[in-house]
């Protein structure tokens, strides 16, 4: 894993290489063969509703052989991260899959509640298709927005199987409608 980090107040926190693109594609054979796929709910626990004009996609527990690779990944890249304040500690990660007219709108990732404050600090992204190629999608960029100063910037990655981004769970972005897919990522957030 290569792990390109940026300082903690910018936008993107690190990118790189998570996992060869082989292993995405044998995930995404396995996923889609075995998974139990649920509609994503857009909200916090307890709190949380299906709002498919916001958030029109599904997601699954990964599962089975490649589940403690990734885990292990995982934990080398919040250790990598440690330069932040205090241990990060990871959500269990997802899959998420958008088909044909999935799309994620506008949103970033921190807990709102207050009993929830000590919540996501940072999100990460795996990128388990690739946009543009055999077997992967078109559209479903993952596209960023940001203020520089001089007025707010988009800032769009179209993303490679096997790579990854970390970024600020404040930061606002957004999944643009996927034209062809399936496109599937692997997700997980820090505390």
């Amino acid at each position: 894993m290569r792990l390109e980090p940026r300082e903690a107040s910018s936008l993107l926190l690190g990118r790189g290489s998570f996992l060869p693109s082989a292993t995405c594609r044998a995930i995404v054979d396995e996923v889609m063969a075995r998974a139990w796929w649920q509609r994503s709910e857009i909200g916090e626990a307890g709190a949380s509703s299906v709002d498919m004009d916001t958030c029109n996609s599904l997601w699954c527990w990964l599962e089975g052989r490649y589940r403690q690779l990734v885990m292990t990944r995982l934990a080398v890249l919040a250790k990598a991260m440690g330069s932040l304040p205090g241990r990060p500690r990871l959500e269990e990660p997802i899959v998420l899959r958008y088909d044909r007219g999935g799309l994620f709108r506008r949103h970033n990732d921190e807990y709102e509640r207050a009993d929830h404050t000590r919540g996501r600090r940072m999100s990460l992204v795996v990128f388990l298709t690739s946009q543009g190629e055999p077997g992967g999608h078109e559209g479903g960029e993952l596209c960023f927005y940001v203020d520089d100063g001089r007025g707010e910037t988009s800032i769009r990655f179209p993303g490679r199987a096997g790579e990854f981004v970390v970024f600020a769970a404040r930061v606002d972005h957004e999944v643009l409608p996927v034209r062809r897919g399936p496109r599937l990522t692997l997700v997980s957030w820090l505390y």
